[in-house]
């Protein structure tokens, strides 16, 4: 499969399109640290609570 025709992949015309001139590293990282606690939360909570 082409990556440039996955639309899952950073090489994706439309990524390439929104994250030109920015670091993919790090906007990843502040997504990953804004964003993990509340999406599993839930989860371990659950597991904890058996």
């Amino acid at each position: 499969m082409d990556m440039t025709q996955n639309e899952a992949c950073k090489l994706h015309q439309d990524w390439s399109f929104i994250l030109q001139e920015q670091d993919a590293q790090a906007l990843l990282q502040h997504a990953c640290d804004e964003f993990a606690y509340d999406l599993y939360h839930p989860v371990f909570q659950f597991q904890h609570s058996e």
